[in-house]
């Protein structure tokens, strides 16, 4: 492997981790279920779709590139929609 192909992953790497270590501690200060939709948008689907892609391509897929998208902003969607909806610790619920 090349030297930059290595430094570009390790940064990669790391600043996915970086994001983890955030959206846990937003999880587990406010228990918002979006802080998971958003990890799942933003972590594990681009690592799930490297890792069956090339698979899938094998089979000659068009669609694959507009459906990862979809999928992806999909998530990314609801994760913002459940972030949104929440109200902040400590006020009372105004009805």
């Amino acid at each position: 492997m090349e030297a930059g192909l290595v430094i570009g992953r390790s940064v990669h790497y790391f600043f996915l981790v970086a994001l983890l270590i955030l959206l846990v501690r937003g999880y587990v200060k406010s228990r918002n279920v979006g802080f998971v939709w958003l990890g799942a948008a933003l972590i594990f689907w681009p690592e799930i779709v490297g890792l069956i892609a090339p698979h899938i391509r094998a089979g000659t897929s068009t669609l694959l590139g507009p459906v990862e998208y979809a999928i992806g902003s999909t998530l990314l969607l609801i994760g913002v929609i459940c972030l949104g909806q929440s109200r902040p610790i400590g006020r009372a619920r105004t009805t």
